[in-house]
């Protein structure tokens, strides 16, 4: 009995897991498309296509959604520039890589997240 429970509790888990990871997602296209003060439970729901009451059950606010979607997209980006300094040997290819790492941040909207959450937070 205990091992059927396991099994249902391990499948919850990874069930969950995937359901957190489509609200983070959602958050972090809904404030990439909307800004943060579009960043409602109904936008980030219709945005990811999943009951708005989802982002309430599994993280308990849209602030903590937020949170955990900008911890989410900062270990993405530290685990990418992690790979691009290795390859670092001089200062020209510092600057190299710090441009390309900076235009990828702007292109894929990393700036933008992080800017509108710090306009959010300050307000």
């Amino acid at each position: 009995m205990a091992k059927g429970r396991s099994r249902h509790n391990s499948h919850s888990s990874a069930g969950s897991e995937a359901t957190q990871a489509r609200i983070v997602e959602a958050t972090l296209a809904t404030i990439r498309a909307e800004g943060i003060l579009g960043a409602s439970a109904r936008a980030i729901a219709r945005t990811g296509n999943f009951n708005q009451a989802s982002i309430y059950y599994h993280f308990g606010s849209i602030n903590d959604a937020v949170l955990a979607a900008v911890q989410q997209m900062s270990r993405e980006r530290l685990f990418r520039y992690e790979q691009r300094m290795m390859e670092v040997s001089s200062l020209a290819e510092l600057v190299k890589v710090a441009n390309e790492l900076y235009a990828e941040d702007v292109s894929s909207g990393t700036i933008k997240v992080l800017s509108q959450v710090m306009a959010g937070a300050a307000s």
